[in-house]
């Protein structure tokens, strides 16, 4: 049978644990149908017991990303759910469900159409806001402690590399490092732009070239472990 490559609109879920249970979450998901996932290595930020429970706290963490379409989605964060109240002492964490307009996917020519593409027709007021701040390599503990006095709980921290090349640097006329570090903040919709100000305000990325931050509707936010 032809394949063909289509965009589906899907759910993104982003997964925040303490490291090495990444591995046992995309077990997990693809025992209930999920394809895989992407695991990235990161360290949390927050400071308080509280919020170390909750696997945002300052030690090393797996960011696991799992593209699903919507009919896998429940059974997926069902599952999670499960795997982490039966062990809440090892795997526990946060959560979040992100809306995706297309997912690039290789499907038969004759299920083509069993799926709209493109962009979702439902507009639905988020209730949280994933922050995700990028800056130069060193630069996002500075970060931290400017949201966290705007009222942020705690984020987790990534680290990257840039593409800039050196036209790149010649035409923007300014120093781009290619190591980088990304910040992720959970919020709450309303939190959201207090400690963007923030960030943007207090912090390097006043200077050309140092960073960008952005943020995305989370549609649905989880406890897990607790």
């Amino acid at each position: 049978m032809e394949m063909k490559t289509t965009f589906r609109p899907g759910k993104l879920l982003l997964t925040i644990v303490n490291r090495h249970q990444g591995e046992r979450l995309v077990g997990v998901g693809k025992a209930v149908g999920a394809r895989g996932g992407t695991i990235l290595l990161g360290r949390g930020t927050a400071t308080n017991r509280i919020l170390q429970a909750l696997a945002i706290g300052d030690v090393s963490k797996d960011v696991l990303l799992t593209l699903l379409d919507d009919s896998q989605v429940e059974a997926v964060v069902r599952a999670q759910l499960s795997a982490a109240s039966g062990d809440p002492r090892h795997l526990s964490g946060v959560a979040a469900l992100i809306d995706v307009s297309g997912i690039l996917r290789r499907v038969a020519g004759a299920d083509e159409g069993n799926k709209a593409e493109g962009r979702r027709s439902e507009d639905m007021e988020a209730k949280w806001k994933l922050i995700s701040i990028i800056v130069n390599n060193g630069y996002a503990d500075e970060a931290m402690a400017a949201a966290r006095k705007a009222g942020a709980a705690g984020g987790t921290i990534l680290t990257g590399r840039g593409t800039g090349t050196e036209d790149d640097v010649k035409f923007f006329g300014i120093s781009l490092v290619p190591e980088k570090e990304m910040l992720l903040i959970l919020a709450e919709s309303g939190l959201a732009p207090k400690i963007m100000d923030a960030v943007r305000n207090e912090t390097s990325l006043k200077e050309p070239g140092s960073g960008i931050a952005y943020s995305i509707d989370v549609q649905e936010f989880y406890n897990l472990g607790r």
